[in-house]
């Protein structure tokens, strides 16, 4: 990597992340290529992954000279990031590519986000998974060091996004990923080993009349409590309220709001330890432009579709319990703390475990004796847990088990995944890798295709192959 003056470690820190959301992971030194150019700093950043999927299939009434099987892209009811809801497990990545330009000096910065999808070099291209020119805000941001009281302050404004209670397992957030245009105001005071911080910020999606969501209006809080690096404690509030009924639309004033607490333990012994919980609560939340995308949910009508219910969910009204669990042990961590002689023997790399869980209890008005149709009181529950090796710096395998229960009460809804997975990794550039995994599904009787996601077909495939390469730089 290339840097003058580390700007773009800085901007990380002041910038991009305004204080570290919990249920996020650890704050490293932030990749990137940064120059100076007379009083200002340029910076580029950027991630990218790029997966090929191919799943295979025998063939029912084969002709002479014809292949047996059928290769093609995967039929799976866990790898739509949003509508596959609460099923989404994360193994099954598709494409992304997002790249952010900054502009800074000592005060203030500028920052504009490209983001998209659906590579078109290979596929044909949808408008709709090309999100363009997607963001761009500036911050301003101001430290004072005392003898005792270290202060900072940042003020932004723009279109921005913000990332709370991100849980990276299911790659999904348990309080929110904001959409808004507006602004937003974050204090950090720190007192020797101990930080607080308070983010109040207010905002806006736009509306679009075709599809009946009006103007929403967002305001939002997060404050917390940190301990050095090892505990942290989260406040989350956040409320989204459309107030715009328009002439001859079938717009309704509508609300959506979210209350969360969470807490997070890192220690070389006990590694890293978050739990978190949430509720989200709904009034006729189809009206709502998506402010909030919270639990792969886009929207007030995301989290219709996926929890709430279309039939009779009344506009989709309800709420959501969450509870969110998360756990990372380093084998290396710990022999590095208690007997740094004994991990020699480990040569630069690592044995890992992570455990993870979540679990939503829906209430719903769609109310109804046929559980094909009936929301409420349906638990949700999925968990996981994945054993990594780190043979080599560069030399990486790992086998991971998840476990996806869309109703507790229905035993066949559910399914299983086993994913073995070895990995090449670049230890000189940050997050380059290229890896090859396999997946295989073990689905219950009644496990199907969503409606219309492949014409003629309802069963899902049970053997998926990727390779996939990615890059933070």
């Amino acid at each position: 990597m290339m840097r003058n003056r580390a700007p773009l470690c800085v901007l990380a820190l002041l910038i991009c992340c305004p204080g570290r959301a919990m249920g996020q992971v650890p704050q490293a030194p932030e990749p990137g290529i940064g120059v100076t150019v007379g009083p200002v700093d340029i910076g580029l950043r950027g991630y990218f992954r790029a997966p090929l999927r191919l799943a295979w299939r025998g063939r029912d009434g084969v002709q002479p000279g014809e292949s047996s099987y059928n290769v093609r892209s995967p039929w799976l009811v866990d790898d739509d990031y949003f509508r596959s809801g609460f099923a989404y497990t994360r193994i099954q990545e598709s494409d992304w590519a997002e790249i952010y330009f900054t502009i800074k000096n000592k005060y203030l910065s500028a920052e504009v986000a490209l983001m998209g999808s659906l590579f078109s070099d290979w596929a044909r291209p949808l408008l709709d998974r090309q999100w363009g020119i997607s963001q761009g805000y500036l911050t301003f941001h101001w430290n004072a060091e005392g003898r005792r009281l270290r202060f900072r302050m940042h003020v932004r404004a723009g279109a921005f996004w913000d990332r709370l209670g991100w849980l990276e397992n299911y790659d999904t957030y348990l309080f929110a990923r904001t959409h808004q245009m507006g602004g937003q105001v974050r204090l950090e005071f720190a007192f020797s080993k101990l930080k607080i911080f308070l983010l109040q910020g207010v905002g806006a999606h736009l509306e679009a009349l075709e599809i009946n969501q009006g103007l929403t209006l967002l305001n939002y809080l997060h404050t917390g409590v940190a301990y050095q690096d090892m505990l942290q404690f989260g406040f989350y509030f956040l409320d989204a309220a459309a107030r715009d009924r328009r002439q001859l639309q079938e717009q309704s004033d509508a609300d959506m709001r979210v209350l969360g607490l969470d807490g997070e333990l890192r220690t070389a012994y006990t590694g890293r330890l978050y739990l978190g919980a949430s509720l989200v609560t709904a009034q006729q939340a189809n009206y709502l432009s998506p402010a909030i995308e919270v639990l792969h949910a886009f929207g007030g009508r995301g989290l219709t579709e996926n929890f709430l219910g279309t039939e009779k969910s009344e506009a989709g009204t309800g709420a959501l319990w969450n509870l969110a669990v998360e756990t990372h042990h380093s084998l290396r961590a710990i022999l590095d703390r208690s007997a740094p002689h004994r991990g020699r023997w480990l040569r630069g790399g690592d044995v890992s475990l992570r455990l993870f869980g979540l679990v939503t209890y829906v209430q719903s008005r769609q109310i109804d004796l046929d559980p094909l149709i009936n929301r409420d009181a349906r638990l949700y529950f999925k968990w996981g847990t994945e054993a990594a090796w780190q043979a080599l710096p560069w030399l990486a395998a790992s086998l991971r088990y998840d476990r996806v229960i869309l109703d507790v009460q229905d035993e066949q809804s559910a399914f299983r995944i086993i994913t073995p997975r070895i990995t090449l990794t670049a230890n000189w550039l940050l997050g380059a890798q290229i890896y090859l995994q396999y997946s295989r599904y073990f689905y219950g009787e009644r496990v199907r295709l969503r409606p219309g996601q492949v014409a003629l077909e309802t069963r899902p495939d049970e053997d998926v192959f990727k390779l996939q390469a990615q890059l933070t730089f």
